[in-house]
């Protein structure tokens, strides 16, 4: 090690500044000459393990000298030490005079000694005392009263101290692992297909009984108290309420019943209801030609007519169902309204259960009261009651369809 690689380590490439250093090196200790210079900027310190900053003041950081951290030797931070107090003076007398090595050197161009040297740095340490220096690191310039010489020095100390600040947190970040690789899943395995006798074996053999479910924690409390109301007496109270029930349930079904039956017999209708008579009876009107003469065509046909002209309120058919005595019977008897476009009547007809088409079938004008007659057997049927079929047969030749007198009261 020599002054040539101290000088390379500091940075010194002027040639007057380069004489003073090496002048001053040559007066030190051998042991100090043979000093290792630090390592460059940036680099870890082997003994504190922090990042090397030469001549840092920051406590995070290593000063070359290692005085953050454990220190060297008492000898090697003494020796180093006086380098860089030789360093600095020097960088003070190029800022300052124009002819730095005579600050090193008497007037005779000898060697100066040790005293010498440390009575020039306490004196240019007196004058850098006196005048405020710029706080940059690498400027030794006079400072302005905001503590550095110019604007551009203060942009760099701060983009240093950031430089600083992110080293320090991605030393401090522990250092993420990638994630392993999850272990891929085994192949499944092919399953060998069963052999003609292995089927043939399960096939022989009876099928096992399956066991019976267990029951639900639920099913079996409900369980365990329908035993308990079958195993005790019922009180008068409960045989009341259990009536009440038995009733009410009784009643429910009887209504759905009777709501069963009225609403098939609505939609089903059969011969004896009254929308069957309606219907037969004014498809035989429609047909005649003497209603249509009188009344014209086309022709329509409705029930109790309410005073309005809404087709809903026009579809109840007026009807009487009774009993007829004299052949034992049941009758139905019809009446409806049909309109053309010359004239207004009423329409009746009426059917039997023991006879297959009309009882009698007319229609009556409403303005002139002048009935057609369609059909009307209520001669013949009345004189056929409790009569033989030959008898029946006769009269009713006798008497043609004979009719019976006008349309009925209703």
């Amino acid at each position: 090690m020599g002054a040539a690689e101290w000088a390379r380590r500091l940075g010194i490439t002027d040639a007057g500044s380069m004489a003073a250093f090496v002048t001053a090196f040559n007066q030190l200790d051998d042991s100090i000459k043979e000093l290792p210079p630090p390592l460059k900027d940036g680099n870890r310190c082997p003994y504190c393990r922090k990042k090397i900053m030469l001549d840092s003041r920051f406590k995070e950081l290593c000063n070359g000298l290692c005085t953050g951290g454990q220190a060297k030797d008492k000898q090697t931070k003494n020796g180093s030490t006086k380098i860089l107090e030789i360093w600095r003076a020097i960088g003070v007398d190029v800022a300052t005079t124009s002819r730095p090595a005579e600050a090193v050197s008497d007037g005779k161009s000898a060697v100066v000694g040790l005293s010498r040297i440390g009575s020039t740095l306490s004196a240019a340490s007196d004058e850098a005392e006196s005048k405020p220096r710029c706080r940059s690191l690498n400027c030794q310039r006079e400072a302005k009263p905001s503590g550095f010489c110019s604007r551009r020095c203060e942009a760099g100390e701060a983009d240093r101290v950031v430089k600083v600040a992110r080293m320090l947190l991605a030393e401090a970040a522990p250092e993420k692992a990638p994630p392993k690789p999850a272990p891929a899943a085994p192949a499944p395995r092919k399953a060998k297909p069963p052999s003609l006798g292995s089927l043939m074996k399960d096939l022989s053999k009876p099928a096992a009984p399956k066991p019976p479910p267990a029951p639900s924690p639920v099913e079996a409390a409900e369980a365990a108290e329908a035993e308990d109301a079958l195993a005790e007496p019922l009180t008068p109270a409960q045989k009341v309420g259990m009536g009440i029930n038995l009733g009410a349930w009784a009643a429910g079904l009887g209504l759905a019943a009777v709501c069963g039956f009225y609403i098939v017999r609505e939609l089903l209708p059969s011969k004896m209801s009254p929308n069957s008579v309606f219907d037969a009876a004014f498809d035989k009107l429609r047909g005649n030609d003497t209603v249509t003469r009188v009344y014209g065509e086309p022709l329509k046909g409705y029930g109790r007519d309410h005073g309005g002209h809404r087709e809903g309120r026009r579809n109840f058919i007026e009807h009487t169902v009774y009993d007829e005595e004299s052949d034992g019977s049941k009758r139905i008897r019809v009446r409806f309204n049909i309109k053309g476009p010359y004239a207004e009547g009423y329409a009746f007809a009426e059917v039997s259960s023991k006879h297959d088409g009309f009882v009698y079938l007319m229609v009556q004008d409403k303005r002139t009261g002048r009935i057609v007659t369609l059909e009307d057997n209520r001669l013949a049927l009345a004189s056929s009651a409790n009569r033989s079929d030959a008898e029946r047969s006769a009269l009713a030749g006798l008497l043609g369809g004979g009719g019976g007198g006008g349309p009925p009261k209703f």
